[in-house]
């Protein structure tokens, strides 16, 4: 598959932050508070993309090894800190949570937000489009 310019571009401009832990070969990573992904310049053309098409797809497969985190713990958030957001994928408890910032929802898309009960209650990756 193919990835649009846009999503060429975040990935091109993404770095890792802090020390990565437990990499495993095709199988992903393991994210930590100290440490995770994130673009070393702002993600201005994927969200113009974004406004341009009123739409996007994201693609993941999540795991939790803690199923007490909260916040939500972000698993992928586009946002310029924690309380004003264009989207975020996260965790609460054993809850998926997603918010998309929105004149409706709000600078940090809390209400409503969209919860998908008991996705983290194994603990073994699921595959998850938003």
């Amino acid at each position: 598959m193919k990835m649009s310019t846009a999503a060429e571009q975040f990935c091109a401009s993404c770095a890792w932050k802090g020390e990565v832990h437990n990499v495993q070969q095709r199988e992903g990573v393991s994210l930590g508070s100290n440490h995770g992904l994130e673009t070393a310049i702002p993600a201005a053309y994927l969200i113009q993309r974004i406004i341009e098409l009123s739409q996007f797809t994201s693609s993941l497969m999540v795991a939790t090894s803690d199923t007490i985190q909260t916040g939500p713990s972000r698993i992928v958030s586009l946002s310029a800190n924690r309380y004003h957001r264009n989207f975020t994928l996260g965790q609460e408890r054993s809850d998926l949570i997603f918010r998309l910032g929105t004149p409706l929802t709000g600078e940090n898309g809390i209400n409503p937000q969209l919860v998908v009960p008991d996705v983290f209650s194994i603990t073994k990756p699921h595959s998850e489009d938003t």
